[in-house]
């Protein structure tokens, strides 16, 4: 009898990037599903990286609250938030933050994206499954808040693939969706140059042509976004996508430091 070795996993950082976040005064936080973890990344006293990590099954979405006291991560079937337990000011182990988790709520099984915050301070997220954006619920899974008018019903169907939520003043504003389908995995087939991006607001198309677009952000007055299958960043204007830089491999997760983009 053999026992299965679990592979290791290492974490590289190139030459300058102690410096960039030193320069940015912040820390980094992600999340890869792949390997199930949340990882956030900081800066020692001694400027040297420090790297806590946890494992979370299939987390991907995160949210950070308005005052950096609160994240908020999207696993496989629950939402956590997690608090910052330091007074503001405090350095304890060469970490000025302790995060613990303090709230849960239990979705199910729903696939869902990207996260932001409403205006009431609850988790707004991407809804995949359901092809809706969507809110946390007492005594439901979630609720429905928008879906794209071509969808026709909000059902476990995932025709679409709506995984990107670019939220403005705490309302959702922007959405990307890999397809306009309203067929169960219609979008499989439509990967390639089936991407929109949609108009919150007025439900309206604002880009097609798309390859598997992701992660919208309005940022310094631009709608910024992944189109993954391409491999490209930039912004959307007059009706198009504008790219700015080719990232190789599949880009998801975007935020701005300054006046930096961090893919």
């Amino acid at each position: 009898m053999t026992t299965e070795q679990v592979p290791l996993f290492t974490l590289n950082t190139s030459r300058g990037f102690m410096s960039w976040l030193s320069s940015v005064g912040g820390s980094l936080a992600f999340t890869t599903y792949q390997r199930g973890k949340i990882f956030l990344l900081g800066s020692k006293p001694n400027g040297t990286l420090s790297v806590s990590e946890r494992s979370f099954p299939r987390c991907m979405g995160l949210a950070v609250s308005p005052d950096a006291r609160s994240l908020y991560l999207a696993t496989q079937v629950q939402i956590y938030r997690f608090d910052n337990l330091f007074d503001p000011g405090t350095l304890e182990d060469n970490a000025d933050a302790l995060f613990a988790p303090h709230q849960t709520w239990i979705t199910a099984d729903i696939d869902i994206h990207d996260m932001g915050l409403g205006v009431d301070g609850h988790p707004v997220f991407a809804n995949t499954l359901f092809n809706c954006l969507a809110t946390t619920a007492e005594g439901h899974s979630f609720r429905p808040v928008w879906q794209p008018p071509f969808i026709k019903r909000i059902a476990p169907e995932d025709c679409c693939h709506l995984n990107g939520l670019a939220l403005e003043n705490g309302q959702p504003r922007y959405v990307t969706c890999v397809s306009q389908s309203d067929v169960v995995d219609g979008w499989r087939d439509r990967r390639i140059g089936g991407g929109v991006v949609i108009d919150v607001t007025s439900g309206e198309v604002i880009a097609s042509g798309l390859s598997m677009p992701h992660s919208p952000r309005i940022w310094d007055g631009k709608l910024w976004l992944l189109n993954s299958g391409t491999g490209e960043f930039g912004w959307i204007e007059g009706g198009k996508f504008h790219p700015l830089t080719f990232c190789p491999g599949y880009a998801r997760g975007l935020t701005f430091a300054g006046h930096y983009a961090v893919i």
